[in-house]
């Protein structure tokens, strides 16, 4: 959950400063971003992930609105600091000694999609 909350501090901060190093920074080497439902990544190792922030740079902060973990691994519901207490999805965080290993970020679906 530590992990968790470092990297929602590091997301949100970068997103202010427009560089993203120090969120880059709590990723192992070897990491890996995957986004379910989304035609985006996966993004593999430090360098990929590195690069996706820099030509792709989220440009809204991270609210968390619900948060379990157990060991190195976190869940988290989150939402978009411009929509205040909606739901955006999920990040499911995998750690190992300090660092992310997995990233799974799951987008809610908007609700006109999910009638269809």
């Amino acid at each position: 959950m530590d992990l968790l909350r470092l990297y929602v501090a590091a997301h949100n901060s970068d997103v202010t400063s427009g560089k993203f190093q120090t969120l880059v920074a709590l990723f192992h080497e070897h990491a890996e971003i995957q986004f379910e439902g989304v035609e985006i990544g996966p993004f593999i190792g430090s360098k990929q992930i590195a690069h996706a922030f820099e030509t792709s740079p989220p440009d809204d902060k991270l609210d968390i609105l619900k948060a379990s973990g157990e060991g190195e691994s976190a869940t988290a519901v989150h939402g978009w600091r411009g929509s205040p207490g909606t739901v955006a999805g999920t990040l499911l965080l995998e750690a190992r000694a300090g660092s992310i290993v997995r990233l799974k970020i799951i987008p809610r679906e908007p609700e006109s999609r999910a009638r269809q």
